[in-house]
């Protein structure tokens, strides 16, 4: 038997390694990078294992152990 504890999983967030609740979403995820912080409705993306996932799928995209994501905030500069 494992001393791992199943109630977690274990996720890349980029680039730093994190550990969260089983069951958790891809929102819960931006929210935790955002530190409660209300998100800004434009300029922020998502991607897990290099693929982008869409703003409208985060509350109901769930992470599975070992997966990467990155998210971006995209900023206008001159």
């Amino acid at each position: 038997m494992s001393n791992r504890d199943i109630t977690k999983i274990k996720l890349s967030l980029n680039g730093k390694t994190l550990m969260v609740p089983v069951n958790s979403t891809l929102l819960d995820i931006v929210n935790l990078h955002f530190k409660g912080d209300p998100l800004p409705l434009k300029g922020i993306s998502a991607a897990v294992n290099r693929e982008i996932v869409f703003r409208s799928q985060w509350d109901t995209f769930l992470l599975k152990d070992s997966y990467i994501i990155e998210i971006l905030n995209v900023t206008q500069g001159g």
